[in-house]
């Protein structure tokens, strides 16, 4: 398979502030790098795990091949790992729904436990070009290590176009319990309003901080 420069990765992923880059590493965030000092753990965290956040383009491959290093948070103290699907949208339908293979699960104390290397392959995608909407897990964090499609395939990236919403909330628009990122109600209200979405819910900040305020005053939004 081809591989896709990392360096790429910013016109092929949209829903994130920033991208903290790390050697053979991208990490979608939602809130500056430059800010990262001022964030304490958890809000660092949750504000890192890329809700909302998708990877788009148009491709002619049959395959799609994607490489992280996940940490999945806990859902709680007996240390069991909440869902964190990756959803491929193709040419606007639900293609599949799947977990990554490998990852590592944080649990509520911080300690990680498991191999954070991650892995999973979308095959037997629809022959010629299409539009490919990759949902990452909003219950987890994700530094993108790989992205590889068939030899030969062609690919461009698709910037979202449509009018922009900016959400921002708490856990209701986090919503780390849905089956996956596009079953958010930001995103489903943007799907129905046939919009572009920005998800900057972060859970347990019920309370607007001058750093959230500060990121939403400096988003272009209609």
């Amino acid at each position: 398979m081809q591989s896709i420069d990392l360096e790429n990765m910013d016109a092929l992923l949209d829903g994130q502030i920033d991208l903290r880059r790390r050697p053979g590493a991208v990490q979608p965030l939602r809130f500056p790098v430059a800010e990262i000092g001022f964030y304490d753990p958890f809000t660092r965290w949750v504000a890192s795990a890329p809700a909302g956040v998708r990877l788009r383009l148009r491709t002619d491959s049959r395959r799609l091949r994607l490489a992280a290093s996940q940490r999945l948070a806990a859902a709680g103290a007996d240390g069991s790992p909440r869902p964190a699907a990756y959803e491929l949208f193709v040419d606007g339908a639900l293609f599949d729904r799947r977990a990554a293979t490998g990852g590592a699960v944080m649990a509520l104390d911080g300690a990680l436990s498991g191999d954070e290397r991650a892995e999973l392959v979308f095959e037997e995608l629809p022959a010629g070009e299409k539009a490919l909407e990759l949902w990452l897990p909003q219950a987890a964090t994700i530094s993108i290590t790989a992205l590889e499609l068939d030899d030969g395939a062609r690919w461009t990236a698709w910037p979202d176009m449509r009018r922009r919403i900016v959400f921002h909330g708490s856990s209701i628009s986090h919503c780390m319990e849905a089956d996956g990122g596009s079953g958010s109600w930001p995103a489903v209200a943007c799907a129905m309003a046939d919009a572009r979405l920005l998800n900057l819910g972060w859970a347990g900040s019920c309370l607007l901080s001058g750093l959230a305020a500060r990121i939403i005053r400096d988003q272009s939004a209609d």
